[in-house]
Parts: C-alpha cells; structure tokens; sequence
C-alpha cells in the first residue's frame, strides 16, 4: 500500500464530497423511472453543467445537422449514461475546486477528448460505451486528489509550471507524481471512480490505462489505453487519422495480431 492510501484510510487524508445537488442528480439517474425531460430540467439548475453536457453533446462524436442549444436535446442525443459520467465528473471537479496548481480548462479539454476518444474506440471494440466515456473521462481525476491531499509535495512539483496538463501528456505526469506524491493519478483515479459507483470492470480499466498498449487486454481497458495515447498524439497536433493509425500500430506491435477489428455477423466489432 502506497503512503497517499494509507494516509486515507487512517483520516489523516481527509476527502471533500461530491457536492448534494450532484448526487441528486445521479441518484434521479440511476432510477429506472427517470426520464430524459426530468434529468434535463435539473441538468439546466446548473450553468457550468448545462455548458459541460452542450460541449459534449456538440463534440464531433455525437455531432448533429445542426448545432445543439436546448439542453433536452442535448441529454436526448447523449443518452442518460452518458450523461451520468459528465455528472460523475462535474461533481468531482466542484468537489476539489479550490486546489492549487491544477489548470481546470485544460483540464477539462483533456478529459473531454479522453472520454470522447474512449467511447469511439470502445465502439470499435465491442466494450461498454458509456462506461469507457465515464472512465476517459475520469481518468485525470487522481491529479487533481493527488494535488489537493497533498499540497506541499504538489507545490514542489508543479508550483513554478503554468500549466502541468498543457507542458506534458498523461504518461508524462504519471512519471513526475510518482516522482512527487509516491503514486501517480491512474491509481487514485481508479480508487475514486470506485468510491462514487463506476462498476469494478471501468475503474480496473482507469487504473491500467497508462499501460503499454496490449492487445490482449480487456477490450475496455483497451479502450482507455487506446484514447490516452490517441489523445497525447492530438495534444502534439496530429490529425485524428494519423493518430488512430497510430494507435493501432502501437497495439498491432504489442502481439503478432492485431485484435479482431471486424465486423461480426451481427454488424457489432469483436
């Protein structure tokens, strides 16, 4: 066990919580009766999260003939589980606001495109969208814990860098908080997508999402490996299809075959 985890279990670490109005809402949206009318009425309480879910919404995943401006429509094209994990993680971030030395635009850029590019590769791959959307997006959560918990060691680290997200990719942060904090954000973030009711297979797949690409892996925790290095290939300006190809060239050199990426007879990827 890691110092940062035993400081947590012995309270000397002690966690804020995921702010009320947020945990309604995903109790209402883990309710079998819910509806998208309803989600969405409470969805637009809330400013910054009716302009998270729009972003989402308008991204190039789910992009419509037109714009999207009504935040029904937006819950309507996203489905309620999606939007769950927007929730998940709206609430995190309100939950730490106040830490010191996290960019929280970039930050968010960053798990948006993890998320986006998690669910197209889970697609791809026949694992759980809205899981591997919640885990992308979640995966970075851990810097912010991590910066929050222990704000000296995070001082040190990253008190004199403008922005930490914007100056290095994911695998690039874990090395410098292993560095600072003796564990780095994939574990932490696993940890809590654990504590605020991700199922065991997307927080298993969070944790080893900073691993080599592995053909043989879980296909959703293919998915996570496969969208934090498409996205560090993005953040260096790489078009979205050299990247990919990219991506599959990394796990084409992982085994002597590439994972099944045809279409079974049901029309689904393997």
């Amino acid at each position: 066990m890691t110092p940062f985890f035993a400081q947590l279990l012995s309270g000397e670490v002690q966690l804020p919580t995921v702010p009320r109005v947020i945990r309604e809402l995903l109790q209402a949206l883990r309710d079998d009766s819910a509806s998208l009318a309803d989600v969405a009425a409470q969805v637009a309480l809330d400013p910054v999260l009716t302009s998270r879910v729009l972003q989402i919404a308008n991204s190039a995943h789910y992009a419509s003939d037109r714009p999207l401006s009504s935040v029904r429509d937006a819950v309507a094209v996203m489905g309620l589980r999606a939007v769950e994990g927007v929730l998940l993680l709206h609430g995190s971030v309100g939950a730490f606001q106040k830490t010191a030395h996290v960019d929280l635009p970039a930050f968010w850029r960053r798990a948006v495109v993890t998320g986006t590019c998690a669910r197209q590769w889970a697609r791809r791959w026949g694992a759980p969208e809205d899981q591997a959307q919640s885990a992308g997006l979640l995966q970075g959560m851990g810097h912010i814990i991590l910066c929050h918990c222990l704000p000296d060691q995070a001082e040190q680290a990253f008190g004199a860098m403008p922005s930490q997200l914007a100056l290095c990719s994911s695998h690039e942060l874990a090395e410098r908080e292993l560095l600072a904090f003796g564990v780095a954000h994939p574990e932490v973030s696993a940890w809590w997508a654990a504590e605020i009711g991700l199922p065991d297979t997307a927080a298993d797949a969070i944790e080893h999402s900073l691993q080599p690409p592995d053909a043989n892996a879980p296909a959703l925790t293919r998915a996570l490996i496969a969208a934090c290095v498409m996205n560090t290939q993005l953040e260096q300006g790489i078009p979205a299809d050299q990247a990919m190809v990219a991506v599959e060239q990394a796990f084409a050199a992982s085994a002597s075959v590439l994972p099944d990426l045809s279409e079974d007879a049901a029309g689904r990827p393997q």
